[in-house]
């Protein structure tokens, strides 16, 4: 998310939550606008008026250049203002059965068409902490990939994610 760990690290965990729901709303529903609405040449026009205008250009447009690097509090509680502002015109922006369209099918399919499988077997995931070894169960739905674990008998959730 383009946040340095010794921000993120003096961060309390309702601010990590906030950060965390701020940046999955706005990735989550700028994917499903460009899926199921967009021609994927830009962002519609108010939309783009609050990412160029916007400190954080870099890491909201799909031009910049996503190097940016948010480290102190003040930017981060901007940053997080200006991600809710932009998933708010996405939301707006999406009609009631947008995920039933055949645009938005058809999108799915296009971007799927290279996975042979819905669910795949990992070997361990390191990002998370799980060794080598431990089988990490990989399930896709939609745009979301669901990563569970076993543990005693049973799967538990080990993390989600959306897109690659």
């Amino acid at each position: 998310m383009n946040i340095s760990q010794q921000l993120i690290e003096s961060l309390d965990n309702a601010m990590l939550k906030r950060t965390y729901k701020a940046f999955m709303n706005y990735y989550y529903l700028k994917a499903a606008y460009d899926l199921g609405v967009g021609d994927g040449s830009s962002a519609p026009p108010e939309i783009d008026t609050v990412i160029r205008t916007s400190k954080f250009y870099d890491l909201l447009s799909d031009e910049g250049s996503g190097g940016a690097i948010v480290t102190t509090r003040k930017d981060l509680e901007q940053f997080v203002a200006d991600l809710n502002d932009v998933a708010t015109l996405y939301k707006k922006r999406l009609s009631q059965n947008l995920f039933n369209s055949p645009t938005y099918k058809d999108s799915l399919k296009a971007i799927n068409r290279d996975k042979r499988s819905s669910v795949r077997i990992r070997n361990g995931y390191e990002d998370f902490g799980i060794r080598e070894g431990v089988k990490v169960y990989e399930v896709e739905q939609d745009i979301f990939d669901f990563f569970f674990i076993e543990e005693n008998g049973k799967l538990r959730a080990l993390t989600l994610g959306i897109g690659d």
